[in-house]
């Protein structure tokens, strides 16, 4: 089910803008609340604020101090219009990764809709989103989670952001031990043909018009050959439902993506120290950057693969196979180089996203914290 929120282009904007300067200052994830105002048209998420946090590559830990003194902040300013016509919108961002919610980050959900309806956003540095609504419903006598996908409804242009970078160098810390990467091709927001390089360098092509690529298109000199697939029937018998998959949509124009080898980004270290006789952080954040990249894009095309492939045929498992193993590889490349463990997978079917195979906490609060924000939120 869909539930269409309000939020002006600013506000929204200035989440965006608050993912780009944390990802380019520090190469991490950032969080925040935002209040949300209960209208008789629907929701209205309100301006969004960032507070002291401690931010890795994949996790935001706000401080439970100056998030309850927002709470309170929140109650005297807007008095006339508790209980029941406020509530709170808790948003992060996910930088270069896709806009969508974790594992982790479905915890934190179903952790804030305990204590009252929630909202959540997740965006990223390309302005993509992922919203979420929890209330709870009498069904048959009985109190049950309901769940809505948010659409956002973008009203009254006008303003301008703040002082982002001011703000997060003030508020945000990054968590150097589990790999804060900060690379300078991740920086796209001043220079688009740096990413366009660094994603040529994968195999990954940049295309203007996304939307005008066909369903040939993108299997044109990819492993998933099209004529392939025609002569199954395959692509006939899925291009008519193709968009009542979840997430078809976006299948249609996407091509499957070119991983690196182990080996060779293993070799950049070698490479480097052959080069200038040292290996610097910067070079270290660029290889784990690599590694993540690897991941994400292997976990893409099997979800594609998945849609495009039959699952019967006999080279279906080995393609499989061989990309679990290459995500296993990856994931013992990334934590030799960080240190950070990962879990280790067993199958790809449960996996979104590399946060996935993370094993540390993700935003967390108290008791005491949750009490502060109950008292704000409708039940």
């Amino acid at each position: 089910m869909n539930l269409s929120v309000h939020i002006q282009p600013v506000h929204f904007n200035k989440m965006i803008q608050y993912a780009k300067k944390a990802h380019e200052l520090y190469g991490t994830e950032i969080s925040g609340y935002a209040p949300v105002f209960i209208k008789e048209g629907g929701l209205e998420v309100g301006e969004p604020q960032i507070f002291k946090q401690t931010c890795t590559v994949t996790n935001t830990e706000l401080d439970k101090h100056a998030l309850s003194e927002y709470m309170g902040e929140l109650s005297v300013k807007y008095k006339d219009l508790l209980p029941d016509k406020i509530m709170l919108c808790w948003w992060h961002s996910h930088h270069n990764m896709k806009a969508y919610f974790s594992g982790t980050d479905e915890d934190t959900i179903t952790e804030l809709s305990e204590h009252g309806n929630s909202l959540s956003i997740v965006v990223n540095n390309a302005s993509e989103y992922m919203g979420r609504f929890v209330t709870t419903a009498d069904i048959y006598g009985q109190k049950k989670r309901v769940d809505f996908d948010v659409d956002l409804e973008f009203v009254n242009e006008e303003g301008i952001a703040a002082d982002i970078e001011k703000e997060i160098k003030e508020l945000v810390t990054a968590n150097k031990g589990l790999t804060s990467i900060n690379t300078r091709f991740n920086n796209y927001v001043e220079n688009d043909q740096e990413v366009i390089d660094y994603n040529n360098s994968f195999g990954a092509e940049y295309n203007e018009n996304p939307n005008q690529v066909t369903l040939d298109d993108q299997f044109e000199n990819s492993p998933l050959d099209t004529d392939y697939l025609k002569n199954t029937g395959r692509i006939q018998e899925l291009e008519p439902d193709i968009e009542d998959i979840p997430g078809g949509e976006a299948l249609k124009v996407k091509k499957p993506k070119k991983a690196k080898s182990v080996q060779s980004i293993n070799n950049y270290r070698f490479k480097t120290l052959e080069k200038t006789g040292e290996f610097t952080e910067e070079d270290k954040n660029k290889m784990a950057n690599e590694f993540v990249n690897n991941i994400e894009v292997i976990i893409e095309n099997y979800e594609l693969m998945s849609i495009m492939e039959d699952p019967n045929l006999p080279e279906y498992e080995t393609k499989k196979h061989d990309m679990l193993q290459k995500i296993v590889e990856n994931c013992k490349g990334y934590t030799e180089l960080t240190g950070e463990s990962l879990h280790t997978p067993s199958t790809l079917d449960d996996l979104t996203c590399f946060t996935d195979l993370q094993l540390t906490e993700g935003v967390q609060f108290d008791e005491s914290t949750y009490n502060e924000i109950s008292k704000h939120i409708q039940s």
